[in-house]
Formats: C-alpha cells, sequence, structure tokens
C-alpha cells in the first residue's frame, strides 16, 4: 500500500436518514418484541450457568451465615418431668371423704387440667423454685454459665429489690471479683469466692480476660421463667409433661424437678389447710349442738318429773311454745343461712369492701355466738385491707412489691374465708332441714294428741333433732379430721427430669449443610428470576429468534490475563514481527495472532469462512462492523476479523471511523495519528495515514485526530471516493464504526458499504436495542450480513495441539 492517499473528487453522497441519537431511552418505547417460548430444561440449566457465579455466591453466603449461627449459638437443653393429677385422699379414706367438701381432688372448673397448669405456672409456685435455686437468678456476659458453679446468695442478696453487676477479671491463676460497692475479692480457680452477698467459684479461666455476673431481682427472674415453662397435657388423660429449656443440662433438670416437687407440696398444703379450716368449723357447730341437746334433754326429763302437776291444757300450752321456739330458731337460721349467702356472692364477685361490711354486720349482731374461726378471718382481712389502703394513699401503685404482697395474703385469706363459709352455709342447711322436718313432725304430732302429750312429744321431738343434728355433725367431724390426717394433695410425680444429653434441634453439621442447600436453592431461584426479568439478548438461539438475522459466529470472552498482555505476535513464515518504528506491541486482544490455535481464534476463522462464501454469491468489498451500543466488542471483532482475511492471503485493509473513541491504533500497537480525519479534511497528501502492519497482507488507516462534527465528515462525498479508490487496491476492507444507537455515523457508513456485521454482547445487549438498531441499519437500506455474539458461556470445541477437538467446553476458558 502506498504511504498516502490520494484525493478523490466530491460527488454528491445519497440522503441518509440519521440515527437517532437520543440514546439507550428510544429502544425502551419499542414494542415488537416477539414473546418468548416456554423454558426447557436446558434452558434452564443454561440460564444457572450464566449466573453460577452469583448462585456461588448466595451459597457462600448463606452457608457462611449458617457456619457462624452454628458456631456462636449455645446448644439448648430441654429436660422433661411429668405428673398426673389424682384425688389421693379420698382413695386413702376409703371415700369417705367427699372431694368437693373437703378441699381435696380436682377444682372445680370447666376444665381441671388447665386450671392445675394455671397453677404450676403461677408466680407464687415460681417464686419458691427461685428461692430454692438461687442460680436462676444470675445471667452471665463474656464467659460460659458452665464455668461458674456452687452459686448461692444470702439473705440481704435475696431479698434486694435491685439488680447489681459483679465485675470478673480472669487472670492467668485467679479470678478478680469487683462488687457494686467497689470492693474486691480474689480466689483461685475452683475456690469459692465470696462479694456483695453472692458466693460462688468458676472452675478454669475462661478465653475471654474479663466478664460481668449480674444478679437479677427475684421478681424480674419469676417473670422470666414464666415464659420459658412449657406444660402440656396429654390427650384424654390427667397426665401434664412439663419441660424447661437452658444452655446448661443440669439447671435444666434441677429446675424442673424442683418445680414439680414444690408443685406437689402447694397442692398439701392447700388440701391441708382447707381440711384443716373444715374440722375447726365442724367442731365449733357440734359443741353449740351439743349444748343444745343437754338442755332440750334436762327440759324433757324435768317435764316427765312434773307432768302431774300439770292440766292437760298446760302441757298443750307448754307444747305449743316449745314448737315457737322451735319456729323461731329456723327463722333465725334462714336468716344466718341468708346473710352468709350473700357475703360469699360478694367474695366471688370480687367485692372486698362491700363483703367485709356485711360479714361486720353478721357478726355484730350474732355477738358471742359467732364462728371464732370467722371472726379470726375477718380481722386478719381488715387489717389487710387498713394496711393496703394506707399503702395506696402514701402513693404506692399497685406494681409495688409491698402492695402485691399484701394483695397475695388477702387472696390467701379470701380463699380460706370463702372455704370456712361454705361449711357454714352447708352445716346451716342442714341444721335447717332438721329442724323444720321437726317443726312438720311437731304441728302434725300436737294436732293429734291431748295437751298433755304434745308438750311431752314436743320435748322428744326436739330431743331427737338436736341428736340427728348431732349425729351428723359427728359424721362431717369424722370426714374432716381423716382429710387433714391423709397429708397428700392432687399432685402425683410420675416421672422426674433425667439429665438432657444431646441438645435440641439441628445439629451443627446439619445447620451447616442446611443453610448452604437453602442458599444453593435460593440462589437458584434469584438467578431464574433475574434471568426472567433480563431483556438482555442470551445466546444465539435469542440472536436469530430476536433480530430474525443469521448468527454467523460466537465470539468467546478473552481472558483478562491475555487481554492484559502486550505480546509480539508470530508471522506465517515463523518469524517474529513488530510494530512500525518497534514502539508498542500488539494488544492480546488480537488472539487471531496470539494463539491461532485458541478457541477464540477459530471462532474468527469461522465468521471469515461464512462472509467467504457470502462473498461469492455476491460482491463484498467493504464490510462495517458495528453494535447497537459502546462496549460490546466490535473493535476487537473488527480487528481479528480483518486479521482472519489477511493470514488468509487476501489484500485486507481495516480502517478506524470511529471517531469519537478510537482503539484500533491500541490494538496494533501504533500512533493514531495521522490517519483518516486527515485523509478526510485535507486536499493534499497525507504521508503515513496508511501504514502496513506487522501482520503480512494487512493494513491500516487509524482514525487520527478526533473532529468536531464526524457525521458530516464520515457523510462526506470524500469519504465515498476514499472507499471507492481503496476498492482498487484491497480486496477487503473492514471499517470499524461507532454504535448505532447513540451516533449516526455507522448508518451513514453502512449505505457505503457491501455489508455490516452486528455485533451483541450475550448477558448486555437488550433485546429492543438490538431491534432498533436493526432497524435502523434497515432504514437506510443497509445490508445486513448477519450477528456476530460475544458469548462468554458458550460451549465450542476445544483443540489439542494437532488441531483435533478433543472435548467441549466454556468458550472463555482457553
Amino acid at each position: 500500500m502506498p504511504e498516502y492517499l490520494p484525493p478523490g473528487n466530491r460527488r454528491p453522497v445519497p440522503a441518509v436518514r440519521s440515527a437517532p441519537t437520543a440514546g439507550r431511552r428510544d429502544y425502551e418505547r419499542a414494542d415488537d418484541e416477539p414473546a418468548l417460548a416456554p423454558m426447557d430444561l436446558r434452558q434452564i440449566l443454561t440460564m444457572l450457568r450464566r449466573r453460577v457465579w452469583f448462585i456461588v455466591a448466595v451459597t457462600a453466603a448463606c452457608g457462611g451465615a449458617a457456619t457462624w449461627v452454628a458456631f456462636n449459638t449455645s446448644p439448648i437443653y430441654r429436660a422433661t418431668g411429668t405428673v398426673r393429677l389424682t384425688d389421693t385422699r379420698q382413695q386413702l379414706t376409703g371415700g369417705l371423704v367427699d372431694p368437693a367438701a373437703s378441699g381435696g381432688g380436682f377444682r372445680q372448673s370447666s376444665d381441671p387440667v388447665m386450671s392445675e397448669i394455671a397453677v404450676l405456672t403461677s408466680h407464687a409456685v415460681i417464686g419458691k423454685v427461685v428461692d430454692s435455686l438461687p442460680s436462676l437468678r444470675m445471667r452471665t456476659s463474656g464467659f460460659s454459665r458452665l464455668l461458674l458453679k456452687d452459686f448461692d446468695l444470702d439473705a440481704a442478696a435475696r431479698d434486694s429489690m435491685y439488680s447489681f453487676a459483679i465485675g470478673l477479671a480472669f487472670g492467668p491463676h485467679e479470678v478478680t471479683a469487683t462488687g457494686v460497692d467497689g470492693r474486691t475479692a480474689r480466689a483461685a480457680y475452683g475456690m469459692p469466692l465470696s462479694i456483695s452477698g453472692a458466693h460462688f467459684a468458676i472452675v478454669s479461666r475462661p478465653r475471654e480476660a474479663q466478664g460481668k455476673l449480674t444478679i437479677t431481682r427475684r421478681d424480674d427472674a419469676v417473670e422470666g421463667l414464666s415464659g420459658k415453662i412449657e406444660a402440656k397435657p396429654r390427650e384424654n388423660t390427667n397426665v401434664i409433661d412439663v419441660s424447661f429449656e437452658s444452655t446448661d443440662p443440669v439447671l435444666a433438670q434441677r429446675f424442673v424437678n424442683t418445680l414439680v416437687a414444690v408443685f406437689q407440696m402447694n397442692s398439701v398444703e392447700i388440701s391441708a389447710q382447707q381440711a384443716r379450716l373444715r374440722r375447726q368449723f365442724v367442731e365449733s357447730q357440734l359443741r353449740q349442738n351439743d349444748s343444745l341437746l343437754s338442755a332440750a334433754r334436762f327440759a324433757l326429763s324435768g317435764f316427765r318429773s312434773h307432768e302431774k302437776a300439770y292440766s292437760a291444757r298446760e302441757k298443750f300450752t307448754a307444747q305449743a311454745s316449745d314448737l315457737n321456739q322451735v319456729q323461731q330458731q329456723i327463722q333465725d337460721l334462714d336468716l344466718q343461712q341468708r346473710l352468709y349467702t350473700s357475703v360469699l356472692q360478694a367474695l366471688g364477685q370480687g367485692k372486698g369492701r362491700e363483703s367485709l361490711q356485711q360479714l361486720g354486720a353478721l357478726l355484730s349482731s350474732q355477738g358471742t355466738a359467732a364462728s371464732p374461726i370467722v371472726t379470726d378471718l375477718y380481722m386478719q382481712m381488715v387489717h389487710l385491707q387498713g394496711a393496703r389502703d394506707s399503702l395506696v394513699t402514701a402513693g404506692r401503685a399497685p406494681t409495688n412489691p409491698d402492695v402485691q404482697r399484701i394483695d397475695t395474703l388477702m387472696a390467701t385469706s379470701s380463699l380460706r374465708l370463702r372455704t370456712t363459709l361454705q361449711g357454714i352455709v352447708a352445716t346451716l342447711a342442714t341444721r335447717l332441714t332438721a329442724l323444720q322436718q321437726t317443726r312438720a313432725q311437731s304441728s302434725a304430732d300436737l294436732s293429734a294428741i291431748p295437751a298433755s302429750d304434745a308438750d311431752e312429744a314436743r320435748l322428744t321431738e326436739r330431743e331427737s333433732a338436736y341428736q340427728k343434728v348431732a349425729d351428723q355433725l359427728r359424721d362431717e367431724l369424722q370426714r374432716a379430721r381423716l382429710s387433714e390426717a391423709a397429708e397428700v394433695g392432687s399432685v402425683e410425680i410420675v416421672d422426674n427430669a433425667m439429665r438432657p444429653r444431646a441438645p435440641i434441634g439441628t445439629g451443627g453439621n446439619k445447620k451447616i449443610l442446611f443453610g448452604a442447600l437453602l442458599g444453593l436453592f435460593f440462589g437458584a431461584g434469584c438467578a431464574l428470576v433475574i434471568e426472567h426479568l433480563d431483556q438482555s439478548i442470551r445466546g444465539r438461539d435469542d440472536v436469530e429468534t430476536t433480530l430474525q438475522l443469521p448468527g454467523l459466529a460466537v465470539i468467546p470472552r478473552l481472558e483478562k490475563t491475555a487481554l492484559a498482555k502486550g505480546v509480539r505476535h508470530m508471522l506465517g513464515n515463523g518469524n517474529t514481527a513488530v510494530a512500525k518504528g518497534g514502539a508498542k506491541a500488539v494488544s492480546g486482544a488480537l488472539v487471531t495472532v496470539k494463539d491461532s490455535r485458541s478457541v477464540g481464534a477459530e471462532a474468527y476463522r469461522t465468521l471469515r469462512t461464512k462472509l467467504l462464501f457470502s462473498r461469492a454469491l455476491s460482491s463484498l468489498k467493504t464490510i462495517v462492523v458495528t453494535s447497537p451500543f459502546a462496549q460490546e466488542g466490535k473493535s476487537t471483532v473488527a480487528a481479528n476479523l480483518a486479521t482472519t482475511f489477511a493470514q488468509h492471503g487476501m489484500r485486507t485493509l481495516i480502517i478506524d471511523c470511529d471517531l469519537r473513541r478510537p482503539t484500533q491504533h491500541e490494538i496494533f500497537g501504533v500512533s493514531s495519528k495521522p490517519g483518516l480525519t486527515e485523509l478526510l479534511m485535507s486536499e493534499a497528501l497525507i504521508p503515513g495515514a496508511g501504514r502496513r502492519t506487522s501482520i503480512e497482507n494487512l493494513s491500516l488507516i487509524t482514525a487520527g485526530a478526533l473532529p468536531p462534527d464526524p457525521p458530516e465528515l464520515v457523510g462526506s462525498t470524500r469519504m465515498r471516493a476514499l472507499l471507492e479508490k481503496l476498492g482498487e487496491t484491497f480486496d477487503v476492507i473492514v471499517l470499524d464504526t461507532p454504535p448505532v444507537l447513540p451516533v449516526a455515523d455507522s448508518a451513514i457508513l453502512a449505505s457505503l458499504s457491501d455489508g455490516v456485521l452486528l455485533v451483541v454482547r450475550a448477558g448486555q445487549t437488550d433485546r429492543r436495542a438490538a431491534q432498533l438498531a436493526v432497524q435502523q441499519l434497515q432504514d437506510v437500506d443497509a445490508r445486513i450480513l448477519g450477528a456476530v455474539l460475544n458469548d462468554p458461556n458458550e460451549q465450542v470445541p476445544i483443540y489439542d495441539q494437532y488441531g483435533y477437538a478433543t472435548y467441549y467446553g466454556y468458550a472463555n476458558k482457553e
């Protein structure tokens, strides 16, 4: 090729429809995208292969998170004990004791098992467990609680209304503790240490240098533990499984065993208290009835001694008087029964003050005949109510511990009072029924006998009535004594908790495996979603389906190491050639020279073969290589395509027509000036504008200086004349042009060329952008030869050193 190109005559250029310059937003309005066909398994695997690094990253992230959780989460141990609800008192007394009357057996409710579970998980029961196990109040931070043993609190620390913390410093041979008052104490590992009312020992030195031991308030510990107890009844049984979870297996076992033991003892105490109250009440009623019985007997004996001294009329009058007394007693008992019933109703409705007022009026009316047990309970509740009113008046809130403690005592006294009053009402009902029967019988006998006989009958009936009541009360007393003697409750421990051997939940290895599998599936799902939402061209099938163009070649992605290296290429005769002047080496992107047996070089030779076949059908001298947008590999494709033509023995020229971002001078390692701009803007000869390259049969015209208006320059008549003149010298001319959509240069040059190659990149070029690029090229009547796909994931044959395809691999792996 000569060192300069002669200027040609200027000729008018046909009007060319300018390509839009609005950028990527123009193609977003394209609505002619073809519908996607349903994906088969192969397409799914291909999509997953394209996103393999994303899937690997998500899997690694989930696996790493699972590993962190597995190694930084303390294992949880669960201990379970079993209890059964039964009426042991009735079994021991041979059925003589009525569970409802004696306070034993199941509580009367719609669901007795759930009622017992509520008692089991109540703060009162848990509070007793916390008092028995002070270690439940401690919390460790900075070291494992398994290193702490023999924990205990003295009386002052147990009754403390505040939480406090003890600082710990772990030395090589001893531990130093700092109390709330700033005092310090030291002890060797394994030896007891006492500070701020806490007593404990550190078994061995932990890995941490410092730690903290926090002792919480009793109420806070009870509140925290109440939500961790799981009590579940077995279906269709009275059996309850009690479970507790902790990071310390020994503590979990001790807590469950202590809880069921406290629950059982609480049931025994309640049953014994109710039985004792009932016995005391029956004894007081029996003493009163015995006194009345003795009086009745004395009256009958005196009447019989003096019977002859009275007339029949006087006897009848005396018996009628006795009947009136019975009637008066019936009225008194009925009034007492109604009053006691009203007090019970007030207590049941939670009307504490109203019930106390009614009970006080009732006790005042009875005077010395009032029950001493009821009187004591009444005075106790009045005292507690006064104390609570004083605290509330002083501004104490209902959540104040002192107020809550008084509320608990008042609830206990109210329960005892209700039990006592229920016994009184039952006894009054028995006496009332007996007296009513006596009255009825006496009335009948009085009307049927003479007056003297009626008096004797009245006294006899009166004695019989009191004797009957005495017999009933003695039976009740016997039952009450039996119930009190049977020191058992309604709870039976079936199984104590065993020390848990293995933690609950999934093991560490299983957690890691599950996390990795979860990440794999999640990553694959996200990859499929991303692929579905991705509107870019994905493979050669997309090229032919979306663009309706033949896919001439699939170009693999070059390795970054190859692109980074500037290497000297080999000539056909084996000699090493350098760029003119020896200043710069050929870029590694020129893979057809760098490694002629690589996958990339073979792809470019395939493209050359197809273009030569097209050339046989019609004239094909000037070829425009372009793309919808930048960074899609068109310049690399143009350089390697021109190289393959030259290696085929054809006189080849490559012109860098990208007057905005030229790159061909960097690929071939030459200076960019002078070049195409100087040839088109000067009428004189430009020496050095066209230069030979180090590759045989290949010449190059670089872009030269960047002009202010590239479309006007490449669309001039001088550009057409230049192409015609060069066509006389070269067999093939390859034009590396700017992208189609951003600028109009490519459309102008496409109208001047014999064919256009559209380069698209898989995973980057949008379908609608490629369609719009094809449409713009067709608008200027450009002949589109086909599309070249840059696909890093395409499976292509890999050749050995002798030129044989050994196996199939990914295109980006040379």
